[in-house]
């Protein structure tokens, strides 16, 4: 489900979305993430479609699932662990 009524910069702060633009691999077209999602229990900020195709689009989701969460700062810590240090 797409809110695009809902103010972008209050949806990342919400929900702790980075809202760093990038060049599209193709084109090299400047993508910024500023259309608000939300699909089961992600929610995320998508940039608006260009020619290069929906498999270019930039999409940034975070979980709001707290065991899921929970997952990944697990799985996230014990690779942070595993590097050497320098």
């Amino acid at each position: 489900m797409i809110y695009p009524d809902t103010n972008p910069d209050e949806w990342s702060e919400r929900y702790h979305i980075n809202k760093s633009s990038v060049p599209c691999d193709r084109c090299g077209k400047t993508l910024i993430p500023e259309i608000p999602f939300a699909y089961e229990d992600w929610r995320g900020l998508r940039s608006k479609p260009h020619p290069c195709g929906k498999i270019y689009d930039l999409v940034v989701a975070v979980s709001v699932d707290k065991q899921s969460r929970e997952r990944w700062t697990d799985l996230y810590n014990s690779l942070q662990a595993e590097e050497p240090k320098p």
